[in-house]
């Protein structure tokens, strides 16, 4: 069989004459990771002579000599290439053949030839099984890195790239027949997040040629599962107390920046933050058995604000929280650190991968399709070219969505009776009255003048008495009868048995229930008997319809004899007290312990 070198194009085949000298080299080409052989580079280096069809000019063969995606024929004693042949399964896998005109002398006369230095590279498979003209991956490649943070949590970093055989489907042929990113979702898709991570910064470039593709992305391990269907969250839960509050009533913020997957409407976040606020209301069910605890929810600020252009939406709560019990029953009753209940990996995935985040290819599942480039080319500039597809699809319309729910967490049931004091204060103010008379007697002489001349005798006064016309009765009862400028002392009498008056002073707040005045009966056994009172009540909109109610008052009350022993301490439902019982008990009505 004779040797045979032909290059065929749009315009028409060239042959070199059986006179020419080649020589061929040949280098694997192999996968990034050095794995296998992807293909066979082949470099063909030709000296010999070319002849001009019938009907074309020498300018033509040079010009489809340098045009790159022929089909290449070389048969020449055991090394056959045939590349891009019509029906043939070998073509070229990186937009080859690739020839190059390196010297051209033509022949003179009317002989239309040409002695050409030549030389072609072309890519092919080299295997029985070869097969590059159909959708086929030639290489998939990646590495894998590791970090551990302090706390033990795991970070997997990936980064690799997708490589595919592609070559025109004719020289003149301006539309790529395939592009990479095409095998995205097959390959890439294949590896999701492991549960309990989250994937991070994917990134994925398109190479020129639309013949390999480069991606990473990052997984970081989650501490605790979001929410579905929120592709980010910051929340921060916060108790707060004060020595001025007791350490019994607590301050509780909840503040969350929400942001929900692509796709998903925005006012979403708004069921997300009400089940955090479920869930992080402090009960009874964390607290230990025998540790004495009693909560009250009284909302006190709820804000939202939406990122009018942006992804998120930050929503704060702020409540007030009253509890009896130790600072450590109410801390573990808060729900602090307990993990959002309902909530597991799987399923914030699964909701992810519902909502095309988690997809390689995103949300909105933006690809670069082959009929998007166009290979510009002057020589080609009058062949007609597919159009191009646009590979951003315009987004979603947003899904309508309800909030409103039967239930309003933000809303606090009314509570029971015994759970709805906010603050409770008596003061108890003592006055003892010893009912003694106080008597003035008159001087025996008048009282110097100050505008007298000194030495002249004093004037008597005709009201004037001596000391025996002082009052009788009043000598040494209390003391000598005569101060040290010669005037008589005031004198007391006891006009009556002592007496005392108890002003009971104080104010109440409740929550969902009016505050009852409390009535004093008796102090040490000594019954109290009213003289007069004043009294004042509020009431106002606490949160949601959920009334406050405050009643001041100002009670005095008249003893009809003196106890004994020190004042005692009247009753506070607030703190759950009963009052002073040992010795002196004080009876308290109205008020509900």
């Amino acid at each position: 069989m004779a040797a045979t070198l032909t290059y065929r194009t749009d315009c028409g085949t060239f042959s070199f004459a059986s006179l020419y000298r080649s020589s061929i080299s040949s280098k694997p080409v192999r996968d990034d990771a050095g794995w296998t052989v992807v293909a066979v580079e082949h470099t063909l280096d030709v000296v010999g002579y070319v002849t001009a069809p019938v009907g074309t000019t020498m300018a033509q063969a040079r010009e489809d000599l340098n045009t790159s995606g022929g089909h290449l024929t070389y048969l020449d004693k055991g090394f056959d290439i045939e590349v891009n042949a019509a029906g043939s399964t070998v073509r070229d896998v990186a937009w080859g053949p690739h020839p190059q005109v390196l010297d051209f002398t033509p022949l003179g006369g009317d002989c239309n030839a040409a002695r050409v230095h030549w030389r072609v590279t072309t890519r092919i498979p080299e295997c029985c099984e070869a097969v590059s003209s159909v959708r086929r991956l030639m290489a998939v490649n990646f590495e894998v890195s590791y970090s551990i943070d302090e706390c033990g949590y795991n970070t997997e970093q990936v980064s690799g790239y997708i490589e595919i055989p592609m070559t025109r489907r004719s020289p003149g042929d301006r539309v790529p027949p395939d592009c990479v990113d095409l095998y995205t979702e097959e390959v890439l898709g294949r590896r999701p997040p492991a549960a309990g991570f989250r994937r991070k910064g994917q990134t994925r470039k398109v190479s020129k040629d639309r013949r390999r593709l480069d991606f990473s992305w990052s997984d970081e391990e989650m501490p605790s599962p979001l929410p579905r269907k929120v592709g980010d969250i910051q929340c921060t839960h916060e108790c707060e107390t004060t020595l001025r509050q007791g350490f019994r009533t607590w301050v509780i913020s909840l503040d969350a920046s929400i942001k929900m997957a692509r796709g998903v409407p925005k006012s979403e976040a708004l069921k997300v933050f009400f089940k955090l606020i479920e869930t992080k209301r402090p009960g009874r069910g964390s607290v230990p058995p025998g540790a004495r605890t009693l909560i009250m929810f009284l909302p006190q600020r709820f804000k939202v604000s939406d990122d009018v252009f942006g992804k998120g939406s930050r929503f704060s709560l702020q409540a007030t929280y009253v509890q009896r019990g130790p600072v450590w029953a109410f801390l573990l009753s808060s729900k602090l650190w307990d993990p959002i209940e309902g909530e597991n990996y799987e399923a914030w995935r699964a909701s992810m991968q519902e909502e095309g985040a988690s997809r390689p290819t995103g949300g909105a599942n933006l690809l670069t399709r082959a009929g998007e480039a166009l290979i510009v080319d002057l020589c080609l500039s009058g062949k007609p070219a597919t159009p191009g597809e646009s590979a951003a699809k315009p987004p979603p319309a947003p899904r309508r969505t309800d909030v409103r729910d039967k239930d309003d967490p933000v809303k606090p049931p009314k509570p029971p009776s015994d759970e709805s004091w906010l603050r409770y204060e008596n003061r108890l103010r003592y006055r003892e009255t010893p009912n003694r008379a106080r008597h003035r007697p008159l001087p025996s002489s008048p009282r110097p003048d100050p505008g007298r001349i000194p030495g002249s005798p004093p004037p008597r006064s005709p009201e004037a008495t001596d000391d025996a016309g002082r009052l009788d009765g009043f000598t040494g009862a209390h003391g000598p009868a005569m101060s040290q400028d010669g005037r008589p002392r005031d004198v007391f009498q006891e006009a009556a048995s002592p007496g005392g008056t108890i002003v009971l002073e104080g104010y109440g707040v409740r929550y969902g229930h009016r505050v009852p005045v409390p009535h004093l009966k008796n102090i040490g056994g000594v019954p109290a008997v009213e003289m007069g009172r004043e009294t004042e009540e509020t009431s106002y909109e606490a949160s949601l319809g959920v009334p406050l109610f405050r009643t001041d008052w100002v009670i005095e009350y008249a003893l009809p004899e003196l106890p004994s022993g020190a004042l005692p301490t009247t009753g506070n439902p607030f703190l759950g007290t009963d009052g002073d019982k040992a010795g002196a008990p004080t009876d308290l009505e109205g008020v509900t312990f």
